[in-house]
């Protein structure tokens, strides 16, 4: 595992030297043997110094300072992978990744607090993991590049937009025949059976004060726990958001989170205002009138995930 990966240089492992190769070698060299992350991260910013154009020695110095801290910051969660040490040394020395973390460290250095790096960081680690496919990989790499041009609030907004829309109550059951399984309990999906006061699933059923109740606190306290770090809210341009594909066609309609929200939770949707006001508190600062014609893109979904869990889910990025 990654946390028995001895931090030293190997004997055939060769040191960053005073001249600063830049060659995409340069990284591939410091993990040769075995990972060190201290010369790693000493080296993926003296790759991206080296192509930073001439600044101000106070601009260059806080330039560096915000790429160190987000190499070291990088290093820490891929520190954290249950991926073998032979399978990390493999995927950091792929110049695919290299351009990702180099990319990662611009942009840090350039906009600084003005990007969320948390999730352009799980975006990168998430690269590194065993199984991701050729197409995931691509849409991982989009996602980046999109993300490095996007505020942190509008990246929190498609996160708020996922969360509100696409977060279901997943119902744990028992059974003889399928053991402990979980079903998806949707009461806004109009294909969702129900028979008096309980929903129809596959292979059980669910009472419906139960699914409302869970829906409550996912609209109320959890929505609230996520999101009350948000400092200050502006209204979002949508039109930025749809052209840089994280949001869908604006003319195309679909449901309203008022809508959704009533369904999920049994209420009436004439008093959303009254049962849901955080939500509609941000719905407001947004500026945000209409939700019906917010649906977000894949790579919106992607952004919008790797936002949740920097704030403590756990959701797939990549399908």
């Amino acid at each position: 595992m990654i946390n028995n990966i001895k931090q030293s240089a190997g004997n055939n492992s060769e040191n960053i030297n005073s001249g600063r190769d830049t060659s995409i070698t340069n990284i591939t060299n410091v993990i040769n043997e075995v990972i060190d992350y201290d010369k790693l991260t000493t080296s993926v910013v003296e790759i991206v110094i080296d192509a930073f154009p001439i600044l101000r020695n106070e601009a260059f110095a806080t330039g560096r300072i915000l790429m160190e801290d987000t190499a070291k910051f990088l290093m820490d969660e891929i520190k954290k992978l249950k991926e073998s040490a032979e399978h990390l040394k493999s995927k950091l020395s792929e110049p695919d990744i290299q351009f990702s973390i180099n990319e990662l460290l611009y942009i840090s250095a350039k906009k600084g607090n003005k990007i969320d790096r948390n999730v352009l960081v799980s975006l990168i680690v998430k690269k590194l993991e065993t199984g991701v496919s050729d197409e995931q990989d691509f849409l991982l790499d989009e996602a980046i590049t999109i993300s490095s041009k996007l505020t942190r609030q509008q990246i929190e907004f498609l996160g708020f937009i996922f969360y509100v829309k696409s977060i279901n109550y997943n119902y744990g059951a028992n059974s003889l025949a399928f053991g402990t399984y979980w079903e998806r309990v949707d009461p806004a999906d109009m294909n969702l059976r129900e028979n008096h006061d309980s929903f129809i699933l596959k292979n059980s059923f669910v009472k419906k004060s139960y699914v409302y109740e869970a829906y409550m606190k996912i609209y109320t306290n959890d929505l609230e726990f996520l999101f009350k770090d948000i400092k200050s809210v502006s209204k979002i341009n949508l039109t930025y958001l749809s052209l840089k594909n994280c949001i869908g066609n604006l003319m195309l309609g679909g449901q309203g989170i008022e809508h959704i929200v009533s369904k999920r939770t049994g209420t009436r949707e004439e008093d959303f205002n009254k049962e849901f006001k955080f939500l509609q508190m941000l719905l407001k600062k947004y500026g945000v009138e209409n939700t019906s014609n917010i649906n977000l893109t894949e790579i919106g979904n992607i952004i919008a995930i790797a936002y949740l869990n920097s704030k403590g889910l756990n959701l797939p990025i990549v399908n």
